[in-house]
């Protein structure tokens, strides 16, 4: 008992009125454990509707584990020297298909209701390419004052509108989707009206807003969604986000100008000035598990077992070094705490089975899809919330003429 080495962890503790999380070290810390019966997460439940694939072999040496990486596995029993982890003969099984009913008991409702919606959908693989074609889109279950409430995220939100749609570049690309709008809507036989709603004209479609008057972002990291030293429900249910702005009300002064065009036939001109005074702030957000590309290492999940999920900080660690060293010029990709752990040990060494978690990374994910054709990708919108500018934004358009038959 006295070898075993211990490892720092976060873990959330539920209260009557509050939930915190609170991190464990030293002799309270997790220890790694080796099983001949499980050593990942299983992918065994089949999901309802879906023919149950074919078994695998049996190993061929009595050594092999039941569970391997083309399985979902993240590590082997006998890759666990025992000298620094403890055995654990039959630790309770979990499923890829028990992290919802997990997530809930975490109190993360949102991100069990995205998870159930992914395992229920039909394979599908966003390529994470802006123009290319987009997984299913979910306009109602993320809203945007659920989102403004966690971690660092209003912050950015406030500096979006009050700060990044002034920016040059956010100004350049605004004036480019208003030229591109008003010669649409000029020849097409429309009028130049005072005062247009971009949702209005987008058919109150947050889709078709995004695609034609998305003019600046504002990146979120999971790390300012969290709260005191753990995940909240919006780490577990994005992750990483971004917040958009589209131009939303604006008023036009467009005088005519008539004259004649090169073909001697009479033509008349516009050359709009556009005061944007509304935006419109939404969140938006694909729900996948692509990892970066190039690399083997995959995105850290969280320990999970029936209970609830524990943070190993070796993992989390390894993943900001990854980080860190691609902004200074390394190529750090490696991952740790690849093993079952169990929060609890017992006098003499003993587990107890109901306190191992399992890691579960992004690559789970794929695998599971991989193996019941199952696991549809998903764009999350929310809904988009009108915002009146502080300082509204005038822009000059170039010219736009109609001749006349």
């Amino acid at each position: 008992m006295s070898n075993v080495q211990k490892y720092r962890y976060y873990k959330q503790e539920h209260g009557w009125l509050s939930s915190n999380w609170y991190v464990f070290d030293g002799r309270k810390g997790c220890a790694l454990i080796y099983s001949p019966k499980q050593t990942a997460v299983q992918m065994e439940k089949v999901p309802p509707g879906v023919t149950p694939p074919k078994p695998e072999p049996a190993p061929q040496s009595a050594k092999s584990t039941t569970a391997s990486r083309a399985n979902g596995a993240s590590a082997k029993a006998q890759d666990i020297p025992t000298v620094f982890g403890v055995e654990c003969k039959a630790p309770p099984p979990f499923d890829m298909l028990d992290l919802p009913d997990a997530m809930e008991k975490e109190k993360f409702l949102v991100a069990a209701k995205l998870a159930r919606k992914w395992f229920a959908g039909d394979a599908y693989t966003y390529d994470d390419q802006a123009d290319g074609p987009q997984p299913i889109v979910d306009t109602t279950t993320v809203r945007l004052d659920w989102a403004l409430r966690y971690g660092k995220v209003k912050q950015h939100y406030k500096t979006l509108y009050a700060e990044d749609v002034h920016s040059s570049n956010a100004l350049d690309i605004a004036k480019k989707r208003l030229n591109r709008f008003f010669t649409k809507t000029v020849e097409a036989g429309g009028t130049i009206t005072k005062g247009m709603d971009t949702f209005k004209i987008s058919g109150r479609s947050v889709v078709d807003l995004h695609r034609e008057f998305q003019f600046q972002l504002r990146k979120v990291s999971a790390y300012d969604t969290t709260e005191g030293l753990g995940m909240t429900d919006l780490t577990a249910a994005l992750g990483n986000f971004a917040f958009y702005a589209a131009i939303g009300e604006f008023q036009v002064v467009a005088p005519p100008e008539f004259g004649i065009a090169k073909n001697g036939r009479p033509q008349i001109c516009h050359v709009p000035t556009v005061t944007i005074t509304h935006i419109y702030v939404y969140l938006k957000d694909n729900y996948s598990f692509n990892d970066e590309r190039g690399k083997s290492s995959s995105q850290y999940l969280g320990h999970w077992n029936k209970s609830g999920v524990i943070v190993a900080t070796l993992a989390v660690g390894a993943e900001l070094a990854n980080k860190l060293d691609q902004h200074i010029g390394l190529d750090a990709d490696f991952e740790l705490a690849n093993y079952p752990v169990t929060s609890y040990v017992k006098l003499f060494g003993s587990v107890d089975p109901n306190t191992v978690y399992y890691p579960i990374r992004n690559r789970d994910f794929l695998t599971w899809r991989n193996k019941f054709k199952r696991g549809g990708d998903i764009m999350i919108y929310s809904a988009p919330k009108k915002v009146k500018l502080a300082k509204p934004i005038t822009i000059t358009l170039e010219r736009i003429c109609i001749v006349r038959e």
